[in-house]
């Protein structure tokens, strides 16, 4: 027995039925169906991101933002630049590897200085590291934290690029 599979959707597909504003980030239905009136926003928060359903068929906003902007799929994973998953404006998203994805990741929930990257020692100082290439590169100890994390947003200006974390994204809160 084989099982149909829907096609994927496609340019022409996406663009009949729902309409992106770049500037905003957006998307809302062209066309009314049951349970959904043309002119309303498109998409259900899912971990962050918005999804839409299209044909029966769930996909992340992001990407179909991506497709009604450039006309094809994205050939790499999406990044929203200012690590806000919702935000789907065209000046937000950018193709990324999966190492580029993860170089702008926040600190885990469990981090002590709630800042990845950046910990306290025994001693009283604040570490600062980073991992590059699947090696951790030790940028020092330090008497404070802001040095210790002014350490660690120059190695990733260094070693990130453009895919470094922002550093007004860097708070003493974690966020």
């Amino acid at each position: 027995m084989t099982i149909r599979q829907n096609p994927p959707l496609t340019y022409e597909r996406a663009n009949e039925v729902l309409e992106y504003d770049p500037e905003t980030g957006i998307l809302t239905w062209r066309k009314s169906r049951p349970g959904v009136v043309a002119g309303t926003t498109a998409g259900t928060p899912v971990n962050g991101y918005l999804q839409v359903q299209v044909d029966r068929i769930f996909y992340r906003a992001h990407r179909v933002c991506w497709l009604l902007q450039t006309g094809s799929w994205p050939n790499l994973l999406l990044d929203h630049i200012n690590g806000r998953r919702s935000d789907n404006r065209w000046c937000n998203l950018r193709e990324a590897s999966y190492q580029q994805n993860a170089f702008n990741k926040r600190a885990h929930k469990n981090s002590k200085s709630g800042l990845i990257g950046v910990s306290p020692t025994r001693n009283g100082r604040w570490q600062a590291d980073i991992g590059y290439n699947g090696k951790v590169h030790h940028l020092g100890q330090f008497e404070c934290i802001a040095d210790a994390v002014a350490a660690r947003c120059a190695a990733e200006t260094h070693y990130f690029g453009s895919f470094a974390r922002q550093a007004s994204r860097y708070s003493m809160t974690g966020g």
